[in-house]
């Protein structure tokens, strides 16, 4: 019992003496020191038979397709040196219309609660290789409609819509 008894005192000193830094607000939510990292994913195509990534080659950012039984690389989809009015196009994250012949381009991304992100969004045409601009601010939750003519978003706490032509 004795040896318990200093087993714990010494593992709670130990503890308590090697916690130095004080975890502060920013730590939390501005910087986020603690964030969890994610290994980065793959989106699977509707045909069962590709996925697709996000990569980077020389300091741009690729939208890539994959053979999914290979691994080996099919075409590229979106390389970030397309710009929009001469500034590079930022890509975080991306989300296919149910047709995959649309591209959300989510950039510039800024935490402002636990899972709502602002992002910079582009509406990218795969077939006609055209950038838009979603809209001129950053905008929460921006989505296809189910046949992929409008998009859907959340700004200053309203719902918007945007056709696409």
């Amino acid at each position: 019992m004795r040896q318990l008894l200093l087993f714990a005192f010494l593992f709670l000193s130990v503890t308590a003496t090697g916690q130095k830094k004080q975890i502060t607000l920013e730590d939390l939510w501005k910087d986020g020191t603690f964030r969890i990292k994610s290994v980065p994913g793959f989106n699977a195509m509707k045909d069962g038979k590709r996925y697709t990534q996000i990569d980077e080659e020389n300091g741009r950012k690729l939208i890539n397709i994959y053979n999914l039984e290979s691994g080996k690389k099919v075409k590229t989809v979106y390389d970030n040196s397309l710009k929009y009015d001469s500034d590079t196009v930022k890509i975080d994250e991306y989300a296919f219309s149910a047709d995959e012949k649309q591209l959300l381009l989510y950039g510039e991304s800024k935490n402002i609660y636990r899972r709502s992100i602002l992002h910079k969004v582009y509406i990218y045409n795969t077939n006609s290789k055209t950038l838009q601009l979603l809209d001129k601010d950053k905008v929460l939750h921006a989505s296809f409609s189910p046949d992929g003519t409008k998009v859907a978003y959340v700004k200053d706490n309203n719902i918007a819509t945007k056709r696409r032509g």
